[in-house]
């Protein structure tokens, strides 16, 4: 079972958050949200739950994303955190690339304020 934590406003979350003590796995599949997180706490969330309200308290938060899902894919996430105004940092996990860097420089280009990092593999 995931370890999960109540979204709220208060300043516990912006405080951990910038310690880096959140994951915000969004649709990440359980387990490997827990592996990517090691000790830190995992946030989860659909990308319909990407709101401003929901963000403000994890901006500059740790954030993990698949390239692609069954239902959607890191550039929905990333529109839907641009539309949300978030702040922070995204991980895009995806399978073994032909060209990573190609992927992840489009990727970049379609965020506003979040720092994109891609891991193929």
């Amino acid at each position: 079972m995931m370890k999960a934590v109540h979204m709220s406003f208060s300043e516990e979350f912006e405080t951990r958050g910038l310690r880096g003590d959140i994951l915000v796995a969004i649709g990440l599949p359980d387990q490997m949200a827990l592996a990517l997180a090691g000790s830190s706490t995992v946030v989860p969330l659909a990308v319909s739950d990407i709101t401003t309200a929901r963000m403000i308290p994890l901006q500059h938060t740790m954030m993990a994303c698949e390239l692609f899902t069954a239902s959607g894919d890191a550039l929905a996430v990333i529109a839907a955190l641009n539309a949300a105004g978030a702040i922070g940092y995204l991980t895009v996990l995806s399978p073994r690339l032909p060209d990573p860097v190609m992927v992840e420089r489009e990727l970049r280009a379609a965020s506003d304020r979040v720092k994109i990092t891609l891991v193929s593999g």
